[in-house]
């Protein structure tokens, strides 16, 4: 932190001179830039702001009205304060530069013995030095990890970590809606409430501390326009220049990167996805951050939670499971290509975040390993899962993909649960999506858990097949008439 007005009267070269406050006891914290000895009766133009002045006041005349001028002149150049060395000139100050200096709510001060000036800049200098030089480190270290994260392509998450790493507090990157975009050392407590919280905080010019939250707020953008507000949520541990200019430098570093995003859509995506692959090491004592941390990702609060995977159906037509292995047909890769199986693992990431907008639940979505993609489902109100599934099932259906197979296990009443249920079902997929049944209508059963599951196309009315009775995983697959995407 800058020196201030008190600290350079605490120091012991000031303290010989028996110091004595005589005016703007309240504004002792003021920072100061720097210290400036002046014997002259018009410093104005000696001044830019900042300084602790040091005189004796030689040159300044006994007319009481040039005394005004004088203290006017120093607290309108922005000086922090005026340090007055009696004894040479003046016995006391005199009253009118008192009353002035108070009026301008400049701090001044008496020395009523004599001290070296020299020794007082000596000391003050050097620490504002020091200070100066640690904030130069600082910035050649920012400069440094923010030059690293461009050319590694890092994402929002990675710049928002690095961020929290220096700053030593949490960080937040929300969007426009004051949606959380990604976030690093940040738990319940200060995610809790966050949209509520953030919009109770008016846009604003510039770098902005929000005292009422503990805050330090920048705009985020380019020439394009802003879109998103990056936040220090805490007390950095670093001082407060080196965190205006790590938040601003942050900032700067993200409207790189998000030139390099497709849109705010796909931060949002990332995110939902690093959601979904933090939940599946979860345990239960992470239950309530996880429900914090979901919730500003836009994961409505619920007491009910289910966890669905849905996986594409590679042939055109008759993409149904069997239980017998003479009744299937294997499917071979349709291409060489890696670029184009992640192409179509892609696309099928697209059109389940799109099915899930369309049919109006509350989900995080995000692709798994091998192609599958997974859902955490809030199932919020009177919302059950079947009526849940109906209306995955149907807003799918116009997706322009080949078909898909949807495994779920039964409702979680928590996150971690639903979360543990995300590889099974995951790995009950994997082998079926690559092969067909000559015959439809039968159940099957899961490999590894025993659970039974369901094989039908598409439904024509609303109402999904259920699973026998004691089965805690379901699935069926769904074709379309429609050509592949890819």
């Amino acid at each position: 932190m800058p020196m201030t007005v008190r600290q350079v009267l605490d120091t012991p070269a000031v303290q010989a001179g028996h110091p004595e406050l005589l005016s703007a006891a309240d504004q002792l914290d003021r920072p100061v830039r720097w210290v400036h000895v002046f014997e002259g009766s018009d410093p104005r133009a000696l001044l830019s702001g900042g300084e602790l002045l040091l005189t004796t006041l030689l040159a300044l005349p006994d007319d009481p009205a040039e005394q005004r001028r004088y203290v006017r002149a120093v607290a309108g150049a922005g000086a922090a304060a005026l340090v007055v060395e009696l004894g040479r000139r003046f016995a006391r100050v005199p009253g009118v530069m008192v009353d002035e200096a108070a009026a301008a709510s400049l701090p001044m001060v008496a020395l009523h013995k004599v001290v070296k000036f020299v020794t007082v800049t000596e000391a003050v200098h050097a620490q504002i030095v020091d200070e100066q030089h640690d904030l130069l480190t600082f910035a050649r270290r920012v400069h440094e990890v923010f030059t690293e994260t461009a050319v590694e392509g890092a994402d929002a998450q990675a710049i928002v970590e690095r961020t929290a790493e220096m700053a030593g507090c949490a960080v937040v990157l929300e969007d426009l809606a004051h949606e959380v975009m990604a976030h690093a050392g940040a738990g319940a407590p200060v995610l809790r409430d966050w949209t509520a919280r953030s919009r109770e905080v008016a846009p604003g010019p510039g770098t902005r501390a929000v005292p009422e939250h503990g805050w330090l707020v920048t705009d985020v953008g380019s020439r394009q326009g802003v879109w998103g507000r990056l936040v220090l949520a805490g007390s950095p541990s670093v001082p407060a220049a080196a965190a205006h200019m790590l938040v601003e430098r942050a900032a700067q570093a993200l409207a790189v990167a998000r030139l390099m995003e497709r849109d705010v859509a796909a931060l949002r995506a990332r995110a939902s996805n690093r959601f979904l692959t933090g939940l599946l090491s979860a345990d239960s004592g992470d239950e309530e951050d996880l429900r914090a941390a979901a919730e500003v990702l836009g994961l409505a609060r619920a007491s009910r939670y289910l966890a669905v995977c849905v996986a594409p159906t590679p042939l055109p037509a008759a993409r149904e499971m069997s239980t017998s292995p003479r009744d299937v047909i294997p499917e071979g890769d349709a291409s060489d290509d890696p670029l184009a199986g992640q192409r179509r693992e892609q696309a099928l990431a697209d059109a389940v975040a799109a099915a899930v907008a369309t049919a109006g639940i509350s989900a995080l979505t995000g692709p798994l390993e091998d192609g599958v993609v997974g859902l955490v489902v809030a199932l919020t109100g009177k919302l059950t899962e079947g009526a849940a599934l109906d209306r995955l099932t149907l807003a799918l259906k116009p997706a322009r993909t080949r078909g898909h197979v949807i495994a779920t296990a039964r409702e979680r009443d928590g996150l971690v649960q639903a979360g543990a249920d995300l590889p099974e079902a995951s790995t009950w997929l994997v082998p079926r999506r690559s092969c067909r049944r000559r015959t439809a209508g039968t159940t099957t059963a899961s490999p590894t858990s025993g659970c039974a599951a369901w094989s039908c196309s598409w439904p024509t009315t609303p109402g999904s097949p259920r699973s026998p009775s004691g089965s805690s995983l379901r699935s069926w697959s769904m074709t379309t008439d429609t050509r592949p995407a890819w």
